[in-house]
């Protein structure tokens, strides 16, 4: 991820250019392939990470906070799925923000003044969801203002990636970030590898199986995984989808 880490610590740092408006990033890739901590994993001054935005809400917060170069909205969809008026507004909004500058608002009854604020926008979506919305985008100009940028992973890479899940490395990275609560269950790699099979490449679903095979082994008053608590969860994948499986 070196490479795709560094175009978005260039974009980041664009922010501080003087007299040059920061630039804008739409990352696209298969969903569980990794985009918000791709997007994430950058702790910088002046940019601020957001589940969500409103037109009202936004306003305010960029008129006060001028510090604001870059807002991170990790689902490109949370910006273009509300209602049409308020998608409309919003997206009218940000393209301003991007290119030319915003000018003067009224929210509430208040009125701000953006005429010389500058943001740029960073934001993910997946395959499937740009290919089905391209041309909505396009209409609104807002993906012609953004350097959009592309990946996927090749098999040695995928299977590189199950092997780090099966030796639960992801798990460092969790316990170093969260304050972790609850029993520690403890698993082997040899266990987690009979769940391959079952995760229609999806580095999520690996993670998920292993998480339920721990909680099976916390239910039956163990601190350790063993092969029956695989087998237990292997047995339940047969609901693990959207086949109605006839009971």
């Amino acid at each position: 991820m070196d490479d795709l880490k560094k175009i978005l610590k260039l974009v980041l740092i664009s922010g501080n250019l003087k007299g040059i408006n920061p630039l804008s990033m739409l990352i696209v890739s298969k969903s569980g392939n990794g985009k918000t901590e791709l997007i994430t994993s950058f702790k910088k001054k002046g940019v601020d990470f957001i589940t969500d935005m409103s037109y009202g809400g936004i306003v305010p917060w960029l008129a006060k906070d001028r510090s604001v170069r870059h807002i991170i909205v990790p689902d490109f969809i949370k910006i273009t799925e509300k209602k049409r008026t308020t998608t409309a507004n919003l997206v009218s909004l940000l393209n301003a923000l991007i290119e030319e500058g915003a000018g003067r608002f009224k929210v509430l009854g208040h009125e701000f003044d953006l005429k010389d604020r500058h943001i740029g926008l960073i934001t993910a979506t997946t395959k499937a969801s740009f290919a089905q919305n391209k041309t909505k985008w396009e209409s609104f100009g807002f993906v012609q203002r953004m350097i959009i940028v592309s990946f996927d992973y090749t098999d040695d890479t995928f299977n590189k990636i199950i092997e780090s899940i099966n030796k639960e490395e992801y798990l460092k990275v969790y316990r170093e970030k969260l304050i972790v609560y609850g029993s520690n269950i403890s698993t082997e790699e040899m266990f987690n590898k009979q769940l391959n099979k079952y995760i229609n490449k999806s580095f999520r679903g690996l993670k998920q199986l292993q998480t339920l095979t721990k909680a099976n082994a916390l239910i039956e008053g163990r601190k350790k995984v063993n092969q029956s608590d695989v087998d237990e969860i292997i047995r339940l994948t047969k609901f693990m989808n959207l086949n109605y499986t006839k009971i």
